[in-house]
């Protein structure tokens, strides 16, 4: 073939022949050394439905020889240069839907190295394009992707493999916290937040809450996204120096949880750490969570 696949960590094919009946695709996307999609080109002012079928052809065929991530290739493109559709054939519903932008090479391998500790499901079956496969199993291992070489059969399913997509995990979501510390979701939040997911696990991007003054917009909003893009605990002592911040506390106002001037001084500077009784007093005193001011982090030594 003469191209350089490690060139960098995205390269693509211009006009490249796939196996008989499957045609040429316009441009064959490797990621990392591995085909992982297609792109169909077609010219400004053309209508893009409808093009999927043409891409999904192709999808299904990249030469057995060839390094795949998986088969049929997962990511598929049709654009005309200011419209772009993408299908994501690792979601468990795969569809089409508008982009702004052909996706990094960096994405697209962390969509297809996701889903580490998940569970896995068969990859749909040739021409279950848009539909869940039947007799869908969840596995507990991880699957690797396809090596070069691999041969499959018109009867034989690809290998399973990871779905870490948003729909996936949506759909696979635990159930919603509703009390957690001194806080408590009212009924009115509990039923957006677990309307909003039912409606988005149905494959529905679009969504409105309508709520009424008073009734915790934000906080649902908040806890919504605490759900599904959750941010690691801070660092015990940021996270106590950025509450003296929010609440215009001063060191003195330490004093009564953590001890003297110095030893209040001590722990700021990471020289002291944090004991389970600070820690009880700076929680029942200032209600602050415990689970955030317990965990680990690393001291300096004294001078």
């Amino acid at each position: 073939m003469g191209a350089d696949l490690h060139a960098t960590r995205g390269v693509a094919l211009r006009e490249f022949e796939l196996n008989p009946g499957h045609g040429t695709a316009d441009y064959l996307l490797y990621v990392d050394g591995r085909a992982a999609g297609v792109i169909e080109a077609k010219k400004q002012g053309a209508t893009l439905t409808g093009v999927e079928v043409q891409s999904d052809r192709y999808a299904q065929g990249l030469p057995a020889t060839l390094p795949a991530w998986r088969r049929p290739l997962p990511f598929l493109y049709e654009s005309t240069g200011l419209e772009t559709h993408f299908t994501n054939a690792l979601d468990p519903e795969p569809r089409a839907r508008i982009v702004f932008a052909f996706h990094r090479p960096e994405t697209l391998a962390d969509w297809l190295g996701a889903g580490e500790g998940l569970g896995v499901v068969p990859a749909p079956d040739k021409g279950t394009r848009g539909q869940a496969p039947a007799g869908t199993q969840r596995l507990s291992n991880a699957v690797a992707p396809a090596q070069a070489g691999a041969q499959f059969s018109t009867q034989e399913a690809p290998p399973p493999y990871h779905l870490g997509s948003f729909l996936h995990r949506v759909k696979t979501m635990p159930p919603l916290a509703t009390e957690w510390s001194d806080f408590k979701l009212w009924p009115a939040q509990i039923t957006a937040i677990c309307n909003l997911e039912a409606s988005l696990a149905q494959n529905k991007p679009r969504a409105l809450i309508q709520m009424a003054t008073g009734s915790g917009k934000t906080f649902t909003a908040i806890n919504y996204e605490r759900r599904h893009f959750p941010i690691d605990s801070p660092d015990p002592i940021d996270f106590l120096l950025n509450v003296m911040r929010w609440r215009g506390l001063s060191r003195k106002d330490l004093e009564p949880y953590i001890g003297s001037r110095a030893r209040v001084a001590e722990v700021l500077n990471r020289v002291r750490p944090l004991s389970l009784e600070m820690i009880r007093r700076l929680a029942s005193g200032l209600k602050l969570p415990a689970d955030v001011l317990i965990r680990g982090y690393e001291l300096r030594r004294a001078a």
